[in-house]
């Protein structure tokens, strides 16, 4: 992933690695947060700044791999927050880690919360794109 960025430049010394947050409840049950720990790899890779505390879940929200489009966008309308602290970040590029792309539920609806404090440069960075299986057939021509 890091090597991506690099080969894309789209990152600068004012780019702001965020991972998607797990809610608390899942973290614990876990044990870690996956996209956390890809960010940090990147982050030292590019030697550019990780901050795990500007985004947060506000509630739980259910696992969302069994869960339609549309039940996904659902579920994640308002489950994310951004830290008050962290309010003036105009001129920052905020790139959100995130493990799957299956929909974009998720990194659009963080992306919404950057957006919404008046940040405009926000991408999204996965480690891959989950199709069904009829879907990767079609799209491949399988």
């Amino acid at each position: 992933m890091a090597d991506y960025l690099k080969y894309i430049k789209k990152y600068d010394k004012n780019t702001i690695l965020v991972p998607i947050p797990l809610s608390e409840k899942r973290e614990e049950e876990r044990g870690f947060n996956q996209a956390r720990l890809l960010a940090e790899v990147i982050g030292d890779e590019l030697k550019i700044t990780c901050n795990f505390k500007l985004l947060y879940r506000r509630h739980n929200t259910p696992p969302l791999f069994n869960l339609k489009p549309g039940q996904r966008k659902m579920v994640l309308e308002g489950a994310f927050i951004l830290d008050e602290k962290f309010r003036n970040l105009n001129k920052e590029n905020i790139i959100l880690i995130d493990d799957i792309y299956t929909t974009g539920s998720t990194l659009n609806e963080a992306s919404r919360v950057f957006y919404k404090a008046g940040i405009i440069n926000i991408k999204g960075l996965t480690t891959g794109i989950a199709l069904k299986k009829e879907k990767f057939d079609k799209e491949y021509k399988l």
